[in-house]
Parts: structure tokens; C-alpha cells; sequence
């Protein structure tokens, strides 16, 4: 068999149907190939070997690069899985320890505590003109109004200010 020089091989010129054994195509490719400019026809239905060898090859780079991460991302790896499956399970118990020491609440909890003490603050505070009302209207001392007003709110206030980790979890069955 004849050594084939660089040059010579640069020239040689195939046929479409050698494209597509070369590149394991159809001929359909070839033909999207040659319309998106990737292979070249130097005629019509001739090809230069090299040349095309060479651009399909970038092809296939390039259009690897762009869908590598995309299935990189389909691909579901048994150990990626277990480790997210087992993280989810240590998140679960370090949120129930909490739970039982108190740091943190349900919301449905929180929602009711805060729900309740709302509403006796503001049971307090629509009393309070029918409860001061006789008491301050025959006070004239600017000063005794202020103390009796203050001492009043002071108490409405004191309602929001009872805050204790227990009131979370009274009523509360178990879930364990």
C-alpha cells in the first residue's frame, strides 16, 4: 500500500455516503451538517475528507460542552441520592431534638400562643375607656390621669410581654 502524503491527504474528496460511514450518520445529518455549515461541499455532492473529519470533530466538542451539564444533571447517581436521603433524615431529627428542648416551635403553635395573647391584648385595651372612664372623670390632676393611664396600659403591655417556651407546647399532644 502507497504512503499518503499530508498534502494528498488534504485533497481527497469523498462522497456524501463515505461522510456517513466515517461519522456513523445518516445521510439526513449529512445533509444538516452541510446546511449549518459544519462540513463543506467543495462541489456538488463532493466533500473534503480532512477538513470535515476536522470540523466534525469541533462539532461534536463544542456540542458536548453544551450538553454535558445538562445530562450531567439527568443522571442520577445511587450515591448522590443516599447521601441526600441520609442528610434529610439527620435534618429531621437535629429539627425534632429542637423541638423537644424547646428551641424552635410549629408554626401552627406559634400561630395559636400568638393568636391568644393578641386577643387578650386587645380585650384589654377596647376595656380600658369603660374601665377608667368613672375613675378619671372626676380626676383633675393632670399627673394622677398619666399614673392611672400608664399603670393600665403597663398591665395590657405586660399580657404581650409573658412569653415562656411552655406556652408553645401546652395542649399539645405528642406527635412521638
Amino acid at each position: 500500500m502507497e504512503k499518503i502524503t499530508p498534502e494528498q491527504a488534504k485533497a481527497i474528496v469523498v462522497t456524501p455516503k463515505v461522510l456517513e460511514i466515517a461519522f456513523g450518520v445518516k445521510d439526513r445529518q449529512i445533509r444538516y451538517l452541510a446546511e449549518e455549515g459544519v462540513i463543506k461541499k467543495t462541489g456538488r455532492g463532493k466533500y473534503l475528507l480532512i477538513d470535515n473529519v476536522k470540523n466534525y470533530i469541533a462539532h461534536l466538542k463544542a456540542n458536548k460542552e453544551l450538553k454535558a451539564p445538562k445530562e450531567e444533571e439527568n443522571k442520577i447517581s445511587f450515591d448522590d441520592e443516599k447521601a441526600k436521603h441520609e442528610l434529610a433524615k439527620r435534618q429531621k431529627t437535629e429539627i425534632e431534638l429542637k423541638l423537644m428542648l424547646k428551641e424552635v416551635h410549629k408554626t401552627e403553635d406559634i400561630e395559636r400562643v400568638m393568636a391568644d395573647m393578641l386577643f387578650k391584648f386587645r380585650a384589654k385595651m377596647l376595656a380600658m375607656p369603660a374601665k377608667l372612664a368613672p375613675g378619671l372623670a372626676n380626676e383633675h390632676d393632670v399627673i394622677e390621669v398619666s399614673k392611672i393611664l400608664k399603670s393600665t396600659i403597663n398591665e395590657a403591655l405586660i399580657e404581650l410581654a409573658d412569653y415562656s417556651p411552655d406556652l408553645f407546647s401546652e395542649g399539645v399532644e405528642d406527635d412521638s
